[in-house]
């Protein structure tokens, strides 16, 4: 898989994490293409002008060109429908597709929409980026020119209970808990759970877990066959190893041991350390 970061413009970098071209080959159209939670929702465009993949038991679909997607909470498996996947994906902060749109993400987890379903704007650079699906990074500059034009009517980038929390979390590698972050915050968890729910459309727990996930999956691809499980469930706050391989299959779709069978994962690389 090829993947390249591109740092966005200064003034959306409250809201925006990074750009991303993303390619990955299927060596095997027989054989499922997984995605796992990468921590962020994201719009993506998809260079290929066919529809690149079907859901396999899921709401998440790639039959139109231009989407936005929300937070992933679960592994999903996809049937891959070209031997090559192209696109550019914007990669948001925590709570940025809110603040940039104020859009709402409590009913837009696990879920993936045409762009203008939601953003019905978007629409006026779909047939740009079309006409320039051969260029990706004149693709990634229409994107960005219009994602600054949004700046202008998204809320401040001043950092909020939300952002704070999230700093926190992902600092801590998802480790903790909420009870006593919310202590640290001096914000109730009502609050926190409503605010987290509105904003990233998740619970503060549910975000927690998927960053320590990632964290831990981050760890296994740097350390193959160095490492001992019982060594990550103390790491990272398990109760026992039993939690800590459950929790990894429900967020990655195999066990610790047998990462090695996800031969074809398009969510692999775009994970931003």
């Amino acid at each position: 898989m090829k993947v390249q970061f591109f740092s966005p413009h200064p003034l959306l970098a409250p809201y925006i994490q990074s750009f991303c071209y993303a390619q990955l080959d299927i060596h095997n159209l027989g054989q499922p293409l997984d995605i796992h939670p990468i921590g962020h929702s994201a719009v993506a465009f998809v260079l290929n002008e066919e529809p690149i993949f079907e859901g396999i038991d899921t709401n998440i679909d790639y039959k139109f060109r231009f989407s936005f997607t929300g937070h992933v909470c679960q592994h999903m498996a996809f049937k891959p429908l070209v031997k090559s996947i192209e696109m550019i994906l914007v990669s948001f902060t925590c709570n940025g597709a809110f603040k940039l749109f104020g859009l709402p993400q409590d009913e837009l987890t696990n879920q993936s929409f045409r762009i203008d379903e939601v953003l019905p704007n978007a629409l006026t650079i779909k047939s740009k980026l079309e006409d320039h699906a051969n260029d990706a990074v004149m693709v990634k500059t229409i994107l960005e020119d219009w994602l600054l034009r949004m700046v202008t009517h998204a809320l401040p980038p001043t950092p909020g209970v939300v952002q704070r929390a999230c700093e926190v979390i992902q600092q801590r590698c998802g480790k903790g808990r909420i009870k006593d972050l919310c202590n640290e915050l001096n914000v109730t968890e009502i609050t926190l759970q409503r605010h987290f729910k509105k904003e990233i459309g998740l619970s503060p727990k549910l975000f927690s877990r998927i960053i320590r996930f990632i964290a831990i999956n981050r760890f296994i691809q740097e350390n193959a066959h160095v490492y001992d499980w019982q060594e990550l469930v103390y790491r990272y706050d398990f109760f026992d190893q039993a939690h800590f391989v459950k929790d990894f299959k429900d967020f990655f779709g195999y066990t610790p041991a047998n990462v090695h069978l996800s031969v074809q994962n398009l969510a692999k690389g775009m994970v931003l350390k």
